[in-house]
């Protein structure tokens, strides 16, 4: 499952969490994975940062819509 919580969620003890891919005010969103499969984790974190702007411009655009 791949979902935009944020980075303050109850679940950070029992997941495992990406680095924020975006900040809105105070908010960092974050997504998060099962313990145990840092493979993916490092996938994530891959796809993250070779999008980083991108998202970011997106994430932008879609607010001011």
């Amino acid at each position: 499952m791949v979902a935009g919580i944020t980075n303050g969620t109850p679940w950070k003890k029992r997941v495992a969490l990406t680095r924020p891919y975006v900040k809105q005010g105070k908010k960092k969103y974050v997504m998060a994975a099962m313990r145990g499969g840092n493979a993916f984790i490092v996938r994530l974190e891959e796809f993250l940062y070779k999008r980083e702007q991108q998202l970011a411009d997106q994430i932008t655009h879609e607010g001011t819509e």
